[in-house]
C-alpha cells in the first residue's frame, strides 16, 4: 500500500512501519537514559530479531530486561475477537 506524505513524496506502508518501529525504539532509549525505573514495551514484535535491540540497549545501560509472552488463544475465532489489528478468522 502506498500513500503520499505531506511533502508529496510517496511512502510505502513498509516505510511507515520502519519509521514507527524506529520511533518506539528511540522513545524506549530516551526513557532508559532518563532513568525511568520500569519500562513496559507492549509490542507485536514476536521474532527475536524484532526486539533484541531493546534488550541489548537495556543491558548496556544496566537494566534487567524480561521478555513476557502469553500463550495463543485456543481458537482462531477467539484470536480474531481479541485482535486489535483487524485479524479475521478467514
Amino acid at each position: 500500500m502506498r500513500h503520499h506524505s505531506e511533502t508529496g513524496s510517496t511512502v510505502t506502508e513498509a516505510d511507515t512501519m520502519v519509521e514507527i518501529q524506529e520511533k518506539h525504539y528511540a522513545e524506549f532509549c530516551a526513557e532508559i537514559l532518563r532513568g525511568t525505573p520500569i519500562i513496559v514495551v507492549d509490542n507485536n514484535n514476536i521474532k527475536e530479531s524484532e526486539y533484541l535491540h531493546f534488550v541489548e540497549f537495556a543491558h548496556k545501560e544496566h537494566y534487567i530486561a524480561s521478555i513476557v509472552t502469553l500463550p495463543p488463544p485456543t481458537s482462531i475465532e477467539l484470536a480474531s475477537q481479541r485482535s486489535s489489528q483487524g485479524v479475521t478468522p478467514n
